[in-house]
């Protein structure tokens, strides 16, 4: 069997990443010489050239272009190792944490599964962002996994999407409505909705339908689910939004259920890489949010 040499490896994404031979020798502090004859190793050991000449400056080849965007991950792997050692001092510290929150997301959903995280005396970092810059975090080893409420199937396949809970949605408003006067006041006021996935913007269209309503009701479509909440709690609107982003306004009085809407649902998800999932038990924290809910205790 051929074995990778690392060393060879690491030179090799140093002059890539430096552009030259000569710039990688004085950042590693060695001889040219040295770099050179070792990049002439690795590439004899892979069967094809790394690089090509153009002047003095060396271009990558597709096949070195592939070997350095593998040579950045095993490194930063590394580098991710290093730090959670660091972290959690071989194990006798605090567990570290990196978290990847999609910035539209419930905050009472980031609140209730990262909150046992933290009660546990974890170190937990929280870092938000839209889920293509999360999922790009993710690919560097930046952060461990991600709260998400889409997943991307075409994302690196080493990722993995496990189900953290389901959520009805509902219409809600600040105002009590009986079932006929609830109608009356969408037709009169409008509704504002989050923005839907396709197929859920079907089964939204079958409900409007079904309740003698059509798309003319929609007022307004927003992503951020606290500015949604918002909406029904300050600007007596009528929203539809799932149940968990609005559910200690139900609880203190200052929202009501006009109607729960059962044709789709919130579907949240934890996305990470299968080892990393098992490493960090990350299963026992999504048994936790659950059973919040099994309880009933923000049930409403």
């Amino acid at each position: 069997m051929n074995w990778l040499n690392y060393h060879h490896l690491y030179y090799f994404k140093e002059i890539a990443q430096e552009g030259s031979i000569a710039n990688a020798s004085r950042k590693l502090q060695t001889t040219q010489s040295s770099l050179s004859s070792q990049l002439k190793s690795l590439e004899s050991s892979f069967g094809f050239q790394l690089f090509l000449r153009e002047g003095r400056k060396l271009v990558l080849t597709n096949e070195g272009n592939y070997v350095l965007e593998v040579a950045n991950k095993i490194f930063s792997l590394g580098d991710a190792l290093i730090s959670e050692i660091s972290n959690n001092q071989l194990g006798h510290g605090p567990m570290s944490l990196r978290v990847g929150s999609v910035a539209t997301l419930s905050k009472n959903i980031q609140q209730l599964f990262i909150g046992p995280m933290i009660q546990g005396a974890t170190n937990v970092e929280v870092r938000s962002g839209s889920t293509n810059e999360l999922y790009e975090a993710l690919n560097r080893y930046e952060i461990d996994f991600i709260i998400t409420d889409s997943v991307n199937e075409d994302k690196n396949q080493s990722f993995k999407n496990y189900l953290i809970q389901k959520f009805p949605y509902c219409l809600v408003s600040s105002e009590t409505h009986s079932n006929e006067e609830y109608l009356a006041a969408i037709k009169e006021k409008g509704l504002i909705i989050p923005r839907l996935e396709a197929q859920a913007k079907v089964n939204l269209d079958l409900f409007l339908k079904r309740n003698g309503l059509d798309n003319s009701v929609i007022k307004g479509e927003v992503e951020d689910t606290a500015l949604l909440r918002l909406f029904a709690v300050n600007e007596n609107n009528i929203v539809l939004i799932p149940k968990i982003g609005v559910y200690r306004d139900l609880i203190q009085g200052k929202l009501r259920i006009l109607k729960h809407v059962k044709d789709f649902e919130e579907v949240f998800y934890l996305v990470t890489r299968p080892e990393t999932f098992s490493l960090l038990n990350l299963d026992i924290y999504i048994s936790k949010f659950r059973e919040i809910f099994q309880r009933g205790d923000y049930d409403n």
